[in-house]
C-alpha cells in the first residue's frame, strides 16, 4: 500500500510538472546547447520512460513495538522531446534502521544528441547523449519541510549520470509494454537501465 501512494505521489508530481502551463519567464532557455531530433522510437508513447522500484520491506522498531517506512528504492524518469530537449526525474527514497526517511527528488532539462554507436558485439545501437542546462535538488526529511536547490554546471560535472550518453534499443516486450533498454557508455563498468512506458 504504502508503494503505491508512493508511486502515485511521483506520477502526481510529474503529472504536473508536465501539464502546468509555463509562462515565458517559466520556460527554459536551452541557448546553444548541442542537439539534434529525437526520433520517434526513442520517444515514450506515454509521455515518461520509468525505470526503478521501490522495496516493501519495512522495518520493525522493537523498542516502540511499531513499524517504521519502507526501506526505500528509487526512481529514473525519461521525457524525450523530437525537438531534442528533455527532462528527467531521479527520484530516491531511503529509510535507516532509526526510521529516519529521506526523500529527494532530481530535476533535470536540457538537451540530446542522438546518433549512433557500435557496441563489442558489432552492433550497432542508437546513441543518446545529454546535456543539462538547468536542474533542482528537492529534499524532504521525515515528510517535514521541503528544501530545494538550484544545480549548477559544477553539479552536473560531478554528477555524471546527470550528463551520461547511452546506447538504446527500443523494444516490445511479451506484455506488450514498449521498452527502451539504455546502456551507459561513457563510464565503467557499462550500466543498463531498462526503461518501459509510463504506465
Amino acid at each position: 500500500m504504502k508503494n503505491k501512494i508512493a508511486l502515485l505521489g511521483i506520477t502526481a508530481l510529474l503529472i504536473l510538472s508536465a501539464c502546468k502551463k509555463s509562462s515565458p519567464e517559466e520556460q527554459t532557455d536551452f541557448g546553444d546547447s548541442p542537439r539534434t531530433t529525437v526520433p520517434a522510437e526513442l520517444i515514450s508513447p506515454t509521455n515518461y520512460w520509468q525505470f526503478g522500484i521501490l522495496s516493501s520491506t519495512n522495518f520493525y522498531d522493537s523498542y516502540n513495538s511499531s513499524y517504521k517506512d519502507g526501506a526505500g528504492g528509487s526512481y529514473m524518469f525519461y521525457h524525450f522531446s523530437a525537438d531534442g530537449t528533455y527532462t528527467a526525474l531521479l527520484y530516491l527514497k531511503a529509510t535507516s534502521s532509526g526510521g529516519e526517511t529521506r526523500q529527494s527528488w532530481t530535476e533535470t532539462k536540457g538537451t540530446v544528441v542522438v546518433g549512433e554507436t557500435e557496441l563489442s558485439n558489432g552492433i550497432v545501437y542508437k546513441s543518446i547523449e545529454l546535456h543539462p542546462v538547468t536542474g533542482t535538488d528537492r529534499m524532504v526529511i521525515n515528510y517535514g519541510p521541503e528544501s530545494k536547490k538550484k544545480l549548477t554546471q559544477a553539479d552536473f560535472d560531478s554528477r555524471t549520470l546527470l550528463k551520461a550518453k547511452f546506447a538504446c534499443e527500443p523494444f516490445v516486450n511479451q506484455y506488450g509494454e514498449k521498452c527502451l533498454d539504455m546502456l551507459r557508455i561513457d563510464s565503467e563498468p557499462k550500466v543498463l537501465f531498462s526503461f518501459h512506458e509510463e504506465k
